[in-house]
């Protein structure tokens, strides 16, 4: 995503760069009755809350993976990276969120919605980062 918001803005300012370089863009002022802020990103803003939907844990890795600062918990001893996931469709019954299910290389945790999610890459902190299955057998569940 940030690639094409990337290149649509090289295009965009491709078109005007010699208006904006002699000074003669047509400016338009913000209309602030329309505007929205949003604070700045803070660090702890990438902390998963495993008590949250699967869906909404998914969507969290999806929007502050690389090149962000990343999605981090501390499920496994340490803080942790995590950077793909994915949504595997299976339920987490008699579960808790955070719950860690790890098997056949896979590692899966469990969601506040009885959802897991699937952890496909992770970074333990001042590490590299691994796929689960390597991530298991240096760090275990």
């Amino acid at each position: 995503m940030q690639q094409r918001v990337t290149a649509a803005a090289v295009a965009i300012l491709a078109r005007r760069i010699e208006e904006l370089k002699a000074g003669t863009a047509a400016t338009r002022p913000q209309d602030e009755a329309a505007a929205t802020r949003f604070g700045k990103r803070r660090p702890e803003d990438g902390r998963i809350d495993w008590s949250r939907p699967a869906k909404e844990v998914h969507d969290l890795v999806r929007a502050v993976t690389h090149p962000y600062p990343g999605a981090f918990t501390d499920l496994f001893g340490g803080r942790t990276f995590v950077w793909r996931t994915r949504l595997p469709g299976l339920a987490a019954h008699d579960t808790f969120p955070g719950q860690v299910r790890a098997e056949g290389g896979r590692l899966h945790v469990a969601c506040g919605d009885d959802r897991y999610v699937e952890i496909l890459s992770a970074q333990p902190e001042g590490g590299e980062e691994m796929d689960p299955a390597r991530f298991l057998a240096e760090r275990g569940p």
